[in-house]
């Protein structure tokens, strides 16, 4: 009997430090909220679910074009958009993130994370040293985090945040940005959005030992045909004539994105996993 009971003991004491991430760390000041516009987000309750359990207190969600979404519980502050926008996508993002600011300095949060619904904090040591180095950052406004960019093991990958294990750390081989997401400190009075990069004031680049971005950028296939398609009927092919749009994975998916057999060449090209490549392998255990 006494060995059945330390086997169960064992047990769970297992599976304790296999699943379970504090909802919020240990003798830490710090508390930490994001703010995300999004549009039909794929997976965005594992998003969310993820996010939670790394101890973020609060979501401001704005939700655009998406009939549907729900997302229920008291951290989150969501507004939806009218459906017509008359202003550019960025000014509405930089907008949605300066109100946040005002509204998470009433809720007494600290520090506020500006990151898309393909987007994932992730820190390799602990969720609890990344508070930590966040608490002794205070000095600058602006605590910028690397990104690195997943790629698909296949042409069917549903949940990214589940499916999707590798990903590209140089950052001449991105297909989209390179120069990280970043992290506001609230206690600068005057700091607000600067882009959807980065935030007024000085800036403290973060070790990516601490913290780095995930970004899953069009790993399932439907979404990126759907991306893409928006981009050429909104107009986006003259920007790749101009140099507006700087990558060649977007200006390629803009230019085979109606052609069901070079289109998949094009994102299979980028999006899949080459063995013949170099990645990072990082597993989330989120299922």
């Amino acid at each position: 009997m006494l060995i059945f009971i330390l086997l169960v003991v064992c047990i769970c004491m297992y599976l304790l430090r296999r699943f379970y991430i504090p909802t919020r760390p240990i003798s830490c000041d710090v508390k930490l909220a994001i703010a995300c516009m999004t549009k039909k987000p794929n997976s965005f309750h594992t998003w969310l679910n993820y996010h939670r359990k790394l101890g973020v207190c609060h979501f401001f969600i704005k939700v655009e074009n998406t009939p549907g979404f729900t997302v229920t519980g008291n951290d989150i502050t969501l507004t939806e958009g009218t459906g017509i926008q008359t202003y550019r996508f960025w000014d509405r993002q930089s907008e949605h993130v300066n109100n946040s600011i005002k509204i998470a300095r009433d809720l007494g949060i600290t520090h506020l994370l500006h990151i898309d619904d393909d987007e994932l904090l992730y820190c390799s040591k602990s969720i609890d040293n990344f508070y930590k180095v966040l608490n002794e950052s205070t000095l600058h406004s602006c605590l910028v985090l690397r990104n690195y960019e997943s790629v698909a093991p296949h042409s069917k990958v549903m949940n990214p945040f589940m499916e999707c294990k590798y990903f590209k750390t140089n950052e001449t081989d991105f297909t989209a940005y390179a120069n990280g997401k970043s992290i506001a400190c609230l206690k600068h009075d005057g700091v607000k959005s600067r882009g959807a990069h980065l935030f007024s004031g000085s800036n403290k680049k973060i070790n990516e030992e601490d913290a780095v971005i995930l970004h899953y950028e069009s790993m399932v296939y439907s979404k990126w045909k759907e991306k893409f398609e928006n981009y050429l009927i909104n107009g986006n092919k003259s920007q790749c004539d101009t140099g507006e749009i700087p990558f060649k994975f977007y200006c390629q998916s803009i230019d085979t994105v109606l052609d069901p057999k070079k289109g998949l060449e094009t994102w299979s090209n980028y999006k899949l996993y080459n063995k013949n490549k170099k990645y990072k392998y990082i597993d989330l255990n989120l299922g």
